[in-house]
């Protein structure tokens, strides 16, 4: 949990409040990385609100430079949960900001305790795979992204 992400949220000037309340959720589940993977189940009956409209929200928060969202698989192809980042805005994340600053610092570790559909390492063929530079690979193609969306 990262009250440090929590307070940043409810600092943001975001006029929906069911938005808000989804983004605070998802804030309470994310590491010091404002990085986390909360489902949309859990997301739901923590708040009360429909999947239908967390998923609309999370959208929104997307489209509106407030929240990351990268698709995540297991080895086998399979989705599994997404990896949502919480981003912190000198403007509020507004569309149409000069920058988008992401809060993340370092590269997620992509640890779980849902080690089903959730592995930090595997051992294949007597070689540990390093998810961490996968990570870094992710992080840089986002801050990648952003800038060129702020220009």
């Amino acid at each position: 949990m990262s009250y440090r992400a929590m307070d940043e949220v409810y600092e943001l000037d975001i006029s929906d409040g069911y938005a808000k309340f989804v983004l605070l959720t998802i804030a309470k589940h994310v590491d010091d990385n404002h990085q986390g993977w909360p489902s949309a189940d859990r997301i739901s009956k923590l708040t009360g609100i429909s999947r239908t409209t967390v998923f609309k929200k999370i959208k929104w928060l997307g489209d509106n430079g407030y929240l990351g969202k990268d698709r995540r698989w297991t080895q086998d192809g399979r989705p599994t949960s997404n990896l949502y980042t919480v981003f912190s805005s000198a403007r509020g994340g507004r569309k149409g900001c000069a920058r988008r600053t992401p809060v993340v610092r370092e590269t997620h570790s992509n640890r779980s305790v849902n080690i089903s559909s959730n592995i930090s390492s595997e051992k294949h063929e007597d070689k540990l795979i390093d998810w961490s530079e996968l990570g870094r690979e992710v992080i840089k193609k986002e801050r990648e992204r952003w800038t060129t969306k702020a220009e």
